[in-house]
């Protein structure tokens, strides 16, 4: 039987380069992963913004519906406390559901660090200039400083270009009332809080106090 021996060559400049990453310089040589790798993040990227979005569109009405049903069901039967169980349930669905949406735009931010180190590395802009224009709407914009920063970086290969990225990233820095939370946070307060007003209300009617 032939035993089939392949050398792969590693020399000690490539023992260097696989440790440290590759040179900054040869990135445009030939092809490569990173391309690919950034156009993958930004399909995960834009997966979970489409599920928070899908999130919301069935919670909203799903809370509506629970209240909606109790409510209808109480009056109906003369059942008076129904409608506030149906108010604490489609409470918790709301509040589970900006819960989860809350966590899954934190995966979102967590991607912008690899996001901004790939686009560094491919000499690519898209997400810097949305970054920094979306901060230039304010006086003092965390986003810009932090885009500033990394174009500040200074390296020879991709693995020292990612090390510096993530140092200059800071979580707190991209509250979720910059994309879209804050009025998502307003509409979740004024269903929830309708709900009890209107079994409030319903009672106080039943009551006879109006």
């Amino acid at each position: 039987m032939w035993r089939v021996v392949i050398s792969l060559g590693v020399t000690k400049e490539t023992e260097t380069n696989m440790d440290k990453g590759r040179n900054l310089q040869k990135i445009n040589e030939g092809p490569h992963a990173y391309h690919f790798e950034y156009t993958n993040i930004h399909n995960q990227r834009i997966a979970l913004v489409r599920l928070i979005h899908l999130w919301h569109q069935i919670g909203f009405p799903a809370s509506i519906l629970v209240y909606g049903f109790f409510f209808g069901y109480g009056d109906s039967q003369s059942i008076i406390y129904f409608p506030f169980i149906g108010a604490i349930l489609s409470t918790l669905i709301i509040y589970f559901m900006r819960k989860y949406a809350l966590n899954l735009d934190q995966s979102v931010i967590m991607l912008y660090p690899r996001i901004i180190a790939l686009e560094l590395i491919l000499d690519y802009h898209f997400y810097r200039n949305y970054l920094r224009i979306k901060g230039a709407e304010k006086k003092k914009s965390e986003e810009k400083t932090f885009i500033e920063k990394c174009e500040g970086i200074k390296a020879e290969n991709t693995d020292e270009v990612w090390e510096q990225v993530k140092r200059c990233f800071e979580k707190a820095s991209f509250p979720a009332h910059q994309r879209g939370h804050g009025i998502l946070k307003k509409a979740a307060w004024c269903i929830g809080v309708s709900f009890w007003a209107i079994a409030g209300i319903d009672v106080l009617f039943k009551r006879g106090v109006f």
